[in-house]
């Protein structure tokens, strides 16, 4: 085995900052607020900060990942076997993405209707893998084209699926309990 070259130990440092400089600014935030004996006040401080800073990471994977998705092969050849289903699923990816820009606006102008935007797009991502499936697999069906849904999804998927609804439930609570959150989002 080879050692790491100056590149690939940069590429590990730049991975390793893109994680702890959030976590960083979060805690010594929070950590200048305790100190200068503020109390708890409003703004992007400890977990809001690492949320908010997750929502615009997740904003460029997202548009990336579709863009990546719908250039590849196997989306022209969906488009022309089941055409009404990938329309209504473009038509749900759009959306996805909109609501999660929706909730970014709402963030950076401290809408008091970020905590209801939220829960609007938790319940959209937590939906939108079953209803894709759910879609297809009851239009071939209807085109009496053999598809199991089982055997097309992967274990990893699965997992993927329900790690994301379990940290959108987290972050739900969060948001709908933190003080820091009501005292934030008042516009």
């Amino acid at each position: 085995m080879q050692g790491f070259s100056a590149f690939h130990w940069l590429v590990v440092l730049l991975v390793i900052a893109f994680h702890a400089v959030p976590l960083y600014l979060a805690i010594s935030r929070v950590r200048r607020e305790k100190r200068e004996g503020q109390g708890l006040t409003p703004g992007a401080k400890g977990w809001l900060f690492l949320l908010l800073w997750g929502l615009w990471v997740a904003l460029i994977l997202y548009a990336v990942g579709m863009l990546s998705y719908y250039q590849g092969p196997d989306v022209g050849a969906a488009f022309g076997v089941i055409p009404g289903v990938m329309i209504v699923e473009s038509v749900q990816n759009l959306l996805l993405g909109a609501a999660l820009v929706g909730v970014l606006v709402l963030a950076t102008r401290r809408s008091r209707h970020f905590r209801w935007a939220w829960l609007v797009l938790a319940v959209a991502t937590a939906l939108n893998a079953p209803l894709n499936l759910w879609m297809v697999t009851d239009t071939l069906r209807r085109q009496d084209i053999a598809f199991d849904p089982l055997a097309e999804l992967a274990p990893a998927d699965v997992a993927r699926w329900l790690g994301t609804v379990l940290g959108l439930a987290l972050w739900t609570a969060y948001i709908f309990r933190s003080r820091r959150v009501a005292l934030t989002f008042t516009r």
